[in-house]
């Protein structure tokens, strides 16, 4: 876990032992944990820089955060989200948040703990939680809940919202967990109802959303999903055979490039130019850009997709496909 320190000079302890710091303050701790920050017009979420995506390609230096912040009481400012996997669950309402912070308590370990220790800022009507993944994900919408990672920012603590609202550190700290993958946070039939949205070049296969599960998925995730190491070898190749890697993506995505041989945006960053190969023989694929260390099948696209391991998305799909377990 990344703990960041206190900076700036704007800290000061009231009567009830609370801490108080200015916009400036805690812009520049962001920057100095190597995540960038974007000035926002006051009680108002639009950027106040012309052109603020350079800044998820570069942060800020300290001139341009005193600049910006120093000593201006009317400003807010955004969290470049996806700056070393940083990813916030923003919560619309203390309902989500209330269903959400009783599930990890039941789930205990390192559940419990990371929804017990990293940074969460109260807004006006919910909760931001701040962790960090990996590698940041794409952006998803569930209901009572958006996960912003890649391409996105939030207003940050200390900021105003348009109503007049402030939004609220609940820590003085600036805890970041690391975990390994968004099911440690979430429940993973929660993660499988994500909204991938217009922009992103992938879909669910056909063969999974005919068979997608109605039930609640809070209540859902208390039963465990991951089958043992000689269960899971007995899975996989039916589960090959039923899903398609090619599947994952409308078959206008794919531009060919030879027997065999696609071409698609990549899901996983910023694509502009197609960078995802994938060869339907073989049925594996990557990213010439990185974001696949290695090669990945059908059930490893699956598993990256939603914020799963390998294992829990090997028992997932194959009870999304009606596979008995196979010993």
């Amino acid at each position: 876990m990344q703990k960041v320190g206190q900076v700036g000079q704007g800290w000061t302890k009231s009567k009830s032992a609370a801490f108080v710091a200015t916009v400036y303050d805690w812009a520049l701790r962001f920057v100095l944990a190597g995540i960038a920050v974007i000035p926002i017009r006051y009680r108002d979420k639009r950027p106040a820089v012309r052109e603020w995506r350079e800044f998820q390609h570069r942060i800020p230096s300290v001139e341009e955060v005193q600049r910006w912040f120093m000593g201006r009481a009317m400003v807010n400012y955004g969290v470049v989200t996806g700056w070393q996997g940083l990813t916030v669950l923003d919560f619309d309402d203390p309902q989500s948040y209330a269903r959400w912070r009783h599930w990890a308590a039941l789930q205990g370990g390192m559940t419990a703990q990371v929804a017990h220790l990293a940074f969460k800022v109260r807004t006006r009507r919910g909760v931001h939680v701040y962790i960090r993944l990996p590698q940041a994900v794409h952006n998803r919408h569930f209901d009572g809940l958006d996960i912003k990672s890649r391409g996105g920012y939030v207003l940050g603590p200390a900021s105003t919202h348009p109503t007049g609202a402030r939004y609220a550190p609940q820590a003085e700290a600036l805890l970041l967990p690391l975990i390994p993958s968004l099911e440690v946070i979430l429940p993973p039939e929660l993660l499988l109802r994500a909204d991938f949205g217009s922009g992103t070049p992938v879909r669910l296969p056909q063969v999974l959303r005919a068979k997608m599960e109605v039930s609640d998925p809070w209540e859902a995730a208390t039963a465990p999903v991951s089958p043992g190491g000689a269960v899971q070898r007995g899975l996989v190749e039916r589960i090959k055979q039923q899903l398609r890697i090619e599947d994952f993506f409308a078959p206008d995505a794919l531009q060919r490039t030879g027997a065999g041989w696609y071409l698609a945006r990549c899901p996983f960053h910023d694509d502009r130019h197609p960078s995802f190969w994938l060869n339907t023989e073989r049925q594996i694929g990557g990213c010439f850009a990185g974001c696949t260390p290695k090669p990945v099948d059908a059930i490893n696209l699956f598993a990256m997709l939603h914020g799963l391991d390998n294992s829990t998305a090997i028992a997932v799909l194959a009870r999304r496909l009606g596979l008995k377990e196979v010993r």
